[in-house]
């Protein structure tokens, strides 16, 4: 049933069943996912939101009466991702702003449009306005992209979505099944998260060993800091992003191509974007070595069509702000 948060009766009904079940079950927090089929007044209609009922009643009726019982409250962000709501939580999942109902184009459809159209510039825009956003807000991103393109598509799409964009949970396919039916519930040893469970959805193979490549660096973690490598006069279909962590030796430079054909990068001058030189990359998603940055001499990488890599570096230890860079 619906509770009409504008009813006492159903705001004490709601907090009591929350309270059930961590006091009698020993639950530890909560998803308020799909909130508008119970989070609602009566005449709400489907993948609609009351929201300024919402924001005036989710606080007391459900978080903080959590809280007190040492329980957590998290919220699927699409539903919810307007500050005066999703501040009031502890974390939340899905970056697309509008989801369910179509009713705002967010982080996975807008991606997908990119792809499409083999143009990554608007890419940083799209992170800075959404998943920033909801990092700034609460620093616990999850999301998924679209996966019923083709195989290339799907698996970049899945891959800027996990070096990017937070928590990457995937989980369709047969070897993710639980007592609630396929896609849910706990993944066999090995597919739980980091490492996601792929599946057999069109990109599973495709993203599998980047999955399974995030534990490797903290610079990889939701909320590190991500800078935008500038590229002046160079192809649209290319993005370029340092991200690092607190180690100078534990930064990771993301490289994606969204167009169908392999592009080059070069990098004129590493030295200018913060890299120590010389010193050879670590190839997070394959093993071994990358290309290696020699002390004097301009760094170039080869992205397949539809590619993308993450190589762990070390870096100076003053970042310089900017550098100059090509893709030919």
């Amino acid at each position: 049933p619906t509770a009409d948060l504008n009813r006492a009766e159903w705001r004490a009904e709601l907090t009591r069943i929350l309270t059930h079940w961590v006091s009698a079950r020993g639950v530890d927090g909560f998803v308020l996912d799909a909130p508008p089929q119970y989070l609602a007044v009566p005449e709400q209609r489907e993948h609609e939101l009351h929201r300024d009922v919402i924001a005036s009643r989710v606080r007391s009726v459900v978080v903080e009466p959590m809280h007190r019982l040492g329980a957590a409250v998290f919220a699927e962000m699409y539903n919810l991702q307007v500050p005066t709501i999703y501040k009031m939580v502890d974390g939340g999942r899905n970056t697309d702003m509008g989801g369910g109902g179509g009713v705002v184009e967010g982080f996975p459809s807008r991606l997908r449009d990119m792809v499409a159209r083999e143009d990554a510039t608007g890419l940083e825009p799209l992170l800075q306005a959404t998943v920033d956003v909801v990092v700034g807000w609460s620093g616990t991103p999850r999301t998924q992209p679209y996966f019923d393109d083709s195989e290339a598509a799907a698996g970049l799409q899945a891959a800027t979505t996990a070096l990017l964009a937070g928590y990457y949970v995937m989980r369709h396919g047969p070897n993710c099944t639980s007592p609630l039916g396929p896609g849910y519930g706990p993944s066999p040893p090995g597919n739980a998260w980091p490492g996601g469970c792929p599946g057999d959805w069109a990109g599973a193979r495709a993203v599998a060993s980047t999955l399974k490549a995030l534990p490797a660096s903290r610079a990889l973690r939701p909320g590190a800091p991500r800078r935008a490598l500038a590229l002046p006069n160079c192809t649209a279909s290319v993005y370029a992003a340092l991200r690092t962590s607190t180690s100078n030796a534990d930064a990771v430079l993301v490289l994606l191509n969204f167009a169908r054909a392999t592009s080059n990068l070069t990098l004129h001058q590493p030295g200018q974007y913060g890299l120590a030189r010389p010193q050879t990359p670590t190839d997070l998603i394959h093993g071994g070595a990358g290309p290696p940055i020699a002390a004097d001499q301009p760094w170039t990488v080869s992205l397949p069509s539809r590619g993308w890599a993450a190589y762990q570096v070390m870096l100076q230890k003053h970042v310089p702000r900017d550098g100059s860079g090509c893709i030919k």
